[in-house]
């Protein structure tokens, strides 16, 4: 293992294999009051192809991990400890979170404008999983987002605002084959 850049070959580890069965959000947290620790988790089908996905800092302290974990695809993590001296005792805890609802189309938000007062809302997808992808938007495959639905009450013209660095899809239609996309920055 001398081979990633933040581990020595003089570092020992212990490998994790970790398959999930759904689509979930995967917490890796690990502690030890002895001895610097640091962890990591991979993706590959050979010692030679493992692809590291995120790491975590050498520290005496309580780290953790957190990342979209596909069905049937095998997790690696590596627990190591800082240098050939540095023995003790961690603990290990792998919680399995199930993404929002709405990451998916089926599972849109409704939103409701009541006239005067607008919907407002702050979100996050930091644990929404992708679940779309579309040429005609510029939506990879590996893209996350969350999903809304309005239905206006009346004709009007609805105006929708976004803080940060997110983009927005608009489609219309009345079930996901029919719709019509268009794409904002």
């Amino acid at each position: 293992h001398g081979y990633f850049v933040w581990i020595d070959s003089d570092d020992r580890g212990t490998w994790y294999k970790y398959v999930p069965t759904e689509d979930v959000i995967i917490t890796v947290i690990l502690s030890s009051q002895e001895m610097k620790t640091q962890m990591a988790y991979f993706t590959g089908s050979s010692c030679e192809s493992l692809t590291c996905g995120d790491f975590t800092t050498e520290s005496i302290s309580t780290r953790s991990l957190v990342f979209y974990g596909q069905p049937g695809k095998t997790y690696y993590i590596l627990v190591a400890s800082a240098g050939l001296q540095n023995v003790g005792n961690y603990r290990i805890q792998i919680i399995e979170s199930l993404p929002p609802e709405n990451s998916y189309y089926t599972g849109a938000t409704k939103l409701v404008n009541d006239y005067g007062n607008p919907y407002l809302k702050e979100d996050t997808t930091q644990f929404a999983v992708p679940s779309f992808s579309s040429d005609e938007c510029s939506v990879q495959e590996t893209d996350r987002g969350l999903w809304y639905r309005y239905t206006p009450t009346v004709e009007s013209i609805t105006t929708v605002t976004l803080s940060g660095s997110i983009r927005m899809i608009v489609g219309l239609g009345t079930s996901m084959s029919q719709q019509r996309m268009s794409s904002s920055r």
